[in-house]
């Protein structure tokens, strides 16, 4: 696999949380969050707020 030299994988943990009517998905390494009324969504929207631009 050919990576982009400033590029740098990383393992990043997620915490999930059942908050009130929704989910969060909370991303431990970064302190972000996204949050849905699923896991998966919640976890789609914090998988969007950590992708390079």
């Amino acid at each position: 696999m050919t990576t982009h030299p400033l590029q740098m994988e990383m393992p990043r943990r997620v915490a999930f949380y059942d908050h009130e009517d929704q989910w969060v998905a909370h991303c431990l390494e970064f302190d972000l969050v996204g949050c849905g009324e699923t896991r998966d969504e919640a976890l789609k929207l914090l998988t969007d707020a950590l992708a390079p631009a």
